[in-house]
This record gives structure tokens, C-alpha cells and sequence, in this order.
């Protein structure tokens, strides 16, 4: 959260985008984000009635977990 000293309010610091935005930034299948959340695999996404969000950081950070420091 990020504090505007002049006009006193919060601004949220984090990006949130949809499965479809998720998935045209990351390269992922929009059907692979539907399977791993029925399995209850990462990324973590958050429901909002119908609405499903991933929040980008979280999914940035995934990606650096699993990936391999292959040899040059």
C-alpha cells in the first residue's frame, strides 16, 4: 500500500489480472489455469462472485521457483 500524503489516502500496490490476462502475459493456457485450480495447485487466485483474479507478483514469483539454472 502506498500512502498520498496530500490527499491522505491508501492506493493498492498490487496488480491483479483475470485467467485471460494471465495467461496472454504468461504464456499459459487459459484451460491449464482452470485444471490447476481445480487441483488446488498453484497460483494461488482469488474469487470475486463468478470473477477469478491471480495476482501478478504472486505468479512472477512462481515462475522464478520453478525455473532451471541450466549450464551456459
Amino acid at each position: 500500500m502506498v500512502i498520498n500524503r496530500k490527499t491522505q489516502t491508501l492506493t493498492a500496490t498490487r496488480r491483479y489480472g483475470s485467467e485471460l490476462e494471465v495467461a496472454a502475459i504468461y504464456g499459459f493456457s487459459p484451460r491449464t489455469l482452470q485444471q490447476r485450480r481445480l487441483l488446488g495447485k498453484p497460483p494461488k487466485f482469488y474469487k470475486f462472485g463468478s470473477r477469478v483474479l491471480y495476482d501478478l507478483s504472486e505468479i512472477e514469483q512462481l515462475i522464478r521457483s520453478n525455473s532451471s539454472g541450466g549450464a551456459a
